[in-house]
This record gives C-alpha cells, structure tokens and sequence, in this order.
C-alpha cells in the first residue's frame, strides 16, 4: 500500500510541476531529458573508468595513482572553468553563453569517454581522465544541484551556476526546473546503468558501456542543437 501511495504522490507532483510550465512543456521536458543524459553519463563514466583498470591488469597501485590523478586535476579544471564562465568574450557573442559552454563541454566529455576505451597504459589512461576532468567539472557545476539529491554531487559554486544557466533559460519556471528534474534524473539513472551492462554482456567488451554513454551524449547535444 505504502508503495501505490509513493507511485499516485509520484503522478500527482509530476502533474503539478507540469501544470506550470504552460506552453513550454515539450522544450522543457526535452531539456530535463538532455540535463539527465548529460549528469548520468558524467557519474557512470568514473565507473566505467574503474572496469578499464580491471581489464588492463592494473596493479593496485596503479589504480591509486590514477584517481589520484583525477582528483587532483579536478580541483584546478573546476577553477579554470569557474574563470572561463566569467570570460567576457565569451559572455558577450552568445545570448545563452551557460547553454553554450554546457553543451561544448558535453561534446568534449563523450569524446573523452571514447578515448578512454581506446588506450591501454596507465600514463595514456591518465592523460584521458586529466583531460577529462576539464570537460566534466562544467557539466558538473552547470547542474548539479538541479541533479540534486543524495546521489549527486553539491556545492555552493554549481549553485552560483545553476542560476544563471535555469533562469537565463526558463526564468518563470526555475522551481519547477528543480522538481522535474529530480524525477527525471530517477528514470535515467535507472535506465542507462542497465542498458550499458546488457551491451557489455551482449558484446563482450568492457568497452560497450563508455562507448554507449558516449554516444548517448552525442546525440543528446545534435538533437539538442536541432531542436534550438
């Protein structure tokens, strides 16, 4: 019984947040859709990273060094895009300069992720995952608290973020923006881990996960230009 009340509750807020977007109910949902590829792929992408390793034999200390690497790369990637969000140049040609650099960022995560699979030593790995981190913090600080939740990733500066990429885009809905992607980010977060782990069954390759996450993103972003 608890269960069908959570799943009606579930309907009902769906409907409500719905209700207030108005006309801009296909665009926006389209968006919610994309913003979930885009985060999803991004978390499931470390994963993946961590069945490479296996399937090069790495030692352990070589599995050390490499998130070491990761870690360490992050702090300054997140910085440098922290500044390039401020850039004027490239503030002022783009009307939407947030959705611009997101989507640029997007692009470069998904070719990251296909390069991952293609090398085979630690220092070529590491220098994909470096690469990489430079991409994913934007992704990450553009919206991750609108991804928010226990499973995903906070901080004050992707809520600086956040607002100017929501509201430059949907400024009357940004609440419902919150909602909506919550239950959107449940559906896909559900749906990719499965669908990467019956290619890799399918094709036997430990490869099949990053590159269908890679080219999930792809397609997000042409459709996403298409669809703009």
């Amino acid at each position: 019984r608890k269960e069908l009340e959570a799943i009606i509750q579930f309907f009902l807020v769906f409907q409500t947040h719905i209700k207030v977007l108005n006309g801009k109910q296909p665009y926006f949902l389209f968006i919610l859709t994309v913003n979930g590829i885009f985060m999803t792929s991004l978390l499931l992408s470390v994963t993946e990273l961590g069945f490479v390793t296996e399937a090069r034999d790495f030692s352990i200390a070589e599995k050390a060094n490499l998130f070491t690497i990761m870690n360490a790369s992050d702090i300054f990637m997140k910085l440098a895009q922290g500044i390039i969000a401020d850039f004027q140049p490239i503030k002022k040609p783009f009307k939407y300069p947030m959705k611009f650099l997101y989507r640029f960022n997007a692009v470069g995560m998904a070719v990251t992720m296909i390069g991952a699979g293609l090398v085979d030593s630690l220092h070529e790995l590491a220098t994909v995952a470096a690469i990489a981190t430079f991409f994913n913090a934007n992704v990450m600080m553009n919206f991750s608290q609108i991804s928010g939740g226990p499973l995903f990733i906070d901080n004050d500066i992707s809520k600086i973020l956040l607002l100017n990429f929501c509201r430059e885009i949907f400024p009357e809905s940004f609440s419902s923006a919150v909602g909506l992607q919550s239950l959107a980010n449940v559906v896909i977060s559900f749906l990719f881990p499965t669908v990467a782990g019956l290619l890799k069954q399918h094709f036997g390759d430990f490869r099949a996960g990053l590159f269908f996450l890679s080219a999930s993103v792809f397609t997000a972003v042409i459709l996403w230009l298409l669809v703009a």
